[in-house]
C-alpha cells in the first residue's frame, strides 16, 4: 500500500467538464494563460535542475511524466498499480506533470505568500478538483484513498468543502503546512473544521516538503532531503498537540509523509521534556 501516490488531471481535457457554467470564461481564461506561458518555457527552452533530474521551467515539468497516461487516466493508472504489486494508494495533487488545481497561481507554491493569487476563484478551483477526483475514486474505490484540497484560507469554506467532499467519497484531506495565507492551526477558531474531521472520520494528511535549501551545489539532494524530513516531523504536528487540537478533539487523527528514519522516539522525548 502506498501512503503517498500524486495525480495530475489535465486542466482543460479532465477538469473544465467539472466547471460551473457560470466560470467557463475565467477557466478559459486561465487555461489559455497556462497554456502561453508552456509555449514561451518552450522555446526558451529554459531549464531547471532538480538531482539528476530535467525539469522545464515551465511549472517544474518533469518531461517524461508528460507521457504517462496514468496521471490522470485511472484505468491505466490501475494497470500501472498492478504492475508495480501496488494494491492500494492515497492521492496527493501535483504528480509533477505540470497540470495545476485550476485557478491556482504559480507564486502560491514558490513564495507561499498568496501575493496575487484570487482565493474566490481558487475556491472553485478546489472544488472542481475534488468532484473529479472523487469518480476517479469511484473507480475500483477500494484501492484508492483520494484526499480533498481544501480553501484552508477560509475556515467556514474548508468546513462546508470538507462535509461535501466526505459525502462525495473521499476519504482524507491534504493538511498543509502552515502559511501566512491562513489562520495557524493552534487558534481556536479551527475547533469546528477539526470537529467535522472528527465526526464524518477525515484523516489529516500532511505532505512533507516545505521550506528546505535549493540550489545545484554538492549534496544538496541529500541537504534538502534531510531539512524536509525535519521539518516534516515537527510542523504540523506540534501546533496540533501543544495547541490542545488532539485533547479537545481525541478522535481526530495526523499522517506525515517522506519523514523516513528513526526520529519518532527522539521528536516524542523533546515533546515530553
Amino acid at each position: 500500500v502506498s501512503c503517498d501516490t500524486h495525480i495530475g488531471p489535465r486542466l482543460v481535457e479532465d477538469l473544465r467538464p467539472y466547471c460551473p457554467k457560470d466560470l467557463l470564461d475565467d477557466f478559459d481564461a486561465y487555461a489559455s494563460a497556462r497554456e502561453e506561458k508552456r509555449k514561451a518555457a518552450a522555446a526558451k527552452q529554459e531549464s531547471v535542475s532538480f538531482g539528476d533530474v530535467k525539469q522545464g521551467a515551465d511549472w517544474n515539468v518533469r518531461r517524461a511524466n508528460l507521457q504517462t497516461p496514468g496521471h490522470y487516466d485511472m484505468h491505466q493508472r490501475i494497470r500501472d498499480l498492478d504492475s508495480d504489486g501496488v494494491a492500494a494508494e492515497v492521492m496527493f495533487h501535483d504528480s509533477q506533470n505540470g497540470e495545476p488545481i485550476p485557478f491556482q497561481s504559480d507564486t502560491l507554491l514558490t513564495r507561499g505568500t498568496g501575493e496575487g493569487q484570487d482565493f474566490e476563484l481558487l475556491t472553485a478551483g478546489r472544488h472542481i478538483y475534488n468532484a473529479w477526483l472523487a469518480d476517479q475514486c469511484s473507480i475500483e474505490p477500494e484501492r484508492h484513498i483520494g484526499l480533498m484540497h481544501l480553501p484552508m484560507w477560509d475556515i467556514d469554506a474548508a468546513t462546508k468543502e470538507l462535509e461535501w467532499a466526505r459525502a462525495a467519497g473521499l476519504k482524507g484531506m491534504n493538511f498543509p503546512a502552515p502559511r501566512p495565507y491562513f489562520q495557524p492551526y493552534n487558534n481556536p477558531a479551527w475547533d469546528p473544521f477539526f470537529s467535522a474531521c472528527e465526526d464524518l472520520g477525515v484523516t489529516l494528511c500532511n505532505h512533507g516538503g516545505a521550506g528546505a535549501s535549493g540550489g545545484t551545489y554538492p549534496g544538496m539532494m541529500s541537504i534538502a532531503k534531510f531539512e524536509l524530513s525535519m521539518m516534516a516531523r515537527i510542523c504540523p504536528m506540534d501546533l496540533l498537540i501543544y495547541g490542545g487540537v488532539f485533547a479537545r478533539h481525541p478522535k481526530l487523527r495526523l499522517v506525515t509523509t517522506e519523514s523516513p528514519g528513526v526520529w519518532w522516539e527522539f521528536v516524542l522525548k523533546e515533546m515530553d521534556s
